[in-house]
Protein backbone atom coordinates (compact mmCIF):
# COMPACT_ATOMS: atom_id res chain seq x y z
CA UNK A 1 0.00 0.00 0.00
CA UNK A 2 1.30 3.38 -1.08
CA UNK A 3 0.14 6.12 1.17
CA UNK A 4 -1.09 9.51 -0.66
CA UNK A 5 -1.95 12.57 1.13
CA UNK A 6 -4.28 14.32 -1.60
CA UNK A 7 -3.53 18.15 -2.72
CA UNK A 8 -6.64 19.02 -1.11
CA UNK A 9 -5.72 17.62 2.21
CA UNK A 10 -4.76 20.80 3.74
CA UNK A 11 -8.64 21.63 4.05
CA UNK A 12 -8.60 17.74 6.40
CA UNK A 13 -5.86 19.98 8.43
CA UNK A 14 -7.79 22.80 8.77
CA UNK A 15 -11.01 21.46 10.05
CA UNK A 16 -8.70 19.07 11.99
CA UNK A 17 -7.05 22.17 13.82
CA UNK A 18 -10.49 23.38 14.04
CA UNK A 19 -10.85 21.33 17.24
CA UNK A 20 -8.55 22.88 19.15
CA UNK A 21 -10.04 25.98 18.74
CA UNK A 22 -13.45 24.20 19.61
CA UNK A 23 -11.82 23.38 23.30
CA UNK A 24 -10.04 26.55 23.76
CA UNK A 25 -13.50 28.13 23.19
CA UNK A 26 -15.73 25.41 25.72
CA UNK A 27 -12.40 25.87 28.38
CA UNK A 28 -13.00 29.52 28.46
CA UNK A 29 -16.63 29.53 28.66
CA UNK A 30 -16.13 26.74 31.90
CA UNK A 31 -13.75 29.40 33.45
CA UNK A 32 -16.23 31.98 32.94
CA UNK A 33 -18.97 29.85 34.04
CA UNK A 34 -16.71 29.10 37.53
CA UNK A 35 -16.11 32.32 38.27
CA UNK A 36 -19.61 33.56 37.84
CA UNK A 37 -20.61 30.56 40.15
CA UNK A 38 -17.72 30.80 42.86
CA UNK A 39 -16.50 26.69 42.56
CA UNK A 40 -13.37 26.66 43.30
CA UNK A 41 -10.38 24.55 41.78
CA UNK A 42 -10.33 21.52 42.14
CA UNK A 43 -14.28 20.89 42.30
CA UNK A 44 -15.39 19.89 39.27
CA UNK A 45 -18.76 20.02 39.47
CA UNK A 46 -21.53 22.63 41.88
CA UNK A 47 -23.18 20.02 43.65
CA UNK A 48 -26.86 19.86 43.82
CA UNK A 49 -27.22 22.29 46.93
CA UNK A 50 -24.92 24.57 45.20
CA UNK A 51 -27.36 24.56 42.05
CA UNK A 52 -30.17 25.10 44.03
CA UNK A 53 -28.83 28.00 45.87
CA UNK A 54 -27.23 29.55 43.13
CA UNK A 55 -28.84 29.79 39.30
CA UNK A 56 -24.79 30.41 37.90
CA UNK A 57 -23.75 26.77 40.02
CA UNK A 58 -26.47 25.29 37.27
CA UNK A 59 -25.21 27.25 34.56
CA UNK A 60 -21.55 26.31 35.49
CA UNK A 61 -22.55 22.51 35.77
CA UNK A 62 -24.31 22.89 32.27
CA UNK A 63 -20.76 24.51 30.69
CA UNK A 64 -18.92 21.63 32.16
CA UNK A 65 -20.36 19.30 31.24
CA UNK A 66 -21.04 20.64 27.15
CA UNK A 67 -16.92 20.81 27.57
CA UNK A 68 -17.01 16.82 28.97
CA UNK A 69 -19.10 15.45 26.16
CA UNK A 70 -17.01 16.94 23.66
CA UNK A 71 -13.88 15.50 24.93
CA UNK A 72 -15.37 12.23 24.83
CA UNK A 73 -15.38 12.30 21.25
CA UNK A 74 -12.12 14.19 20.60
CA UNK A 75 -9.78 11.28 19.80
CA UNK A 76 -12.53 9.44 17.42
CA UNK A 77 -12.69 12.96 15.94
CA UNK A 78 -9.36 13.65 15.20
CA UNK A 79 -9.20 10.36 13.89
CA UNK A 80 -11.66 10.16 11.61
CA UNK A 81 -10.64 13.46 9.59
CA UNK A 82 -7.50 12.44 9.10
CA UNK A 83 -8.10 9.12 8.47
CA UNK A 84 -11.41 9.84 6.08
CA UNK A 85 -9.58 12.81 4.60
CA UNK A 86 -6.68 10.52 2.79
CA UNK A 87 -9.69 9.35 0.55
CA UNK A 88 -12.18 11.67 0.69
CA UNK A 89 -10.85 15.21 1.85
CA UNK A 90 -13.76 17.43 1.24
CA UNK A 91 -16.43 15.14 2.83
CA UNK A 92 -14.33 14.95 5.53
CA UNK A 93 -13.44 18.84 5.90
CA UNK A 94 -17.27 19.24 5.27
CA UNK A 95 -18.24 16.35 8.32
CA UNK A 96 -15.36 18.68 10.39
CA UNK A 97 -16.85 21.10 9.19
CA UNK A 98 -20.69 20.74 10.40
CA UNK A 99 -18.89 19.19 13.75
CA UNK A 100 -17.44 22.37 15.01
CA UNK A 101 -20.39 24.31 14.07
CA UNK A 102 -22.41 21.69 15.63
CA UNK A 103 -20.44 21.43 18.65
CA UNK A 104 -20.94 25.67 19.32
CA UNK A 105 -24.46 25.38 18.69
CA UNK A 106 -24.39 22.79 21.21
CA UNK A 107 -22.08 24.39 23.63
CA UNK A 108 -24.34 27.41 23.65
CA UNK A 109 -27.77 25.59 24.12
CA UNK A 110 -26.47 23.50 26.65
CA UNK A 111 -24.85 26.41 28.79
CA UNK A 112 -27.73 28.77 28.24
CA UNK A 113 -31.05 26.63 27.64
CA UNK A 114 -29.83 23.60 29.85
CA UNK A 115 -29.83 19.52 29.19
CA UNK A 116 -32.60 19.93 26.79
CA UNK A 117 -31.34 22.60 25.00
CA UNK A 118 -28.55 20.04 23.87
CA UNK A 119 -30.56 18.56 20.73
CA UNK A 120 -32.27 22.30 19.58
CA UNK A 121 -31.34 24.98 17.47
CA UNK A 122 -29.10 22.33 15.33
CA UNK A 123 -26.70 21.33 18.02
CA UNK A 124 -27.78 17.37 17.26
CA UNK A 125 -25.17 18.20 13.99
CA UNK A 126 -22.00 17.80 16.20
CA UNK A 127 -23.55 14.84 17.61
CA UNK A 128 -23.74 13.14 15.21
CA UNK A 129 -20.69 13.75 13.41
CA UNK A 130 -18.76 11.15 15.52
CA UNK A 131 -20.72 8.46 14.44
CA UNK A 132 -20.87 9.57 10.60
CA UNK A 133 -16.87 9.73 11.12
CA UNK A 134 -16.97 6.06 12.46
CA UNK A 135 -18.32 4.93 9.42
CA UNK A 136 -16.56 6.52 7.18
CA UNK A 137 -12.78 5.87 8.68
CA UNK A 138 -14.08 2.35 8.40
CA UNK A 139 -14.94 2.28 5.15
CA UNK A 140 -11.94 4.21 4.27
CA UNK A 141 -9.71 1.90 5.95
CA UNK A 142 -11.26 -1.32 4.23
CA UNK A 143 -10.67 0.06 1.03
CA UNK A 144 -6.87 0.90 2.09
CA UNK A 145 -6.63 -2.68 2.46
CA UNK A 146 -7.34 -3.82 -1.26
CA UNK A 147 -8.29 -6.73 -0.69
CA UNK A 148 -8.54 -8.58 -4.41
CA UNK A 149 -11.59 -10.97 -4.38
Amino acid sequence: MHLVIPDNYTYVLLAASSYALLNAYQSRNVGKARKAAGIKYPQVYATKEEQEANPAAYAFNCAQRAHYNTLESSAGMYFGTLVTGLKYPLLAAGMGAAYFVGRIIFTEAYTRVGPHGRTKYGGFLGGTMPYLFALTTAWTTFQMLELKF
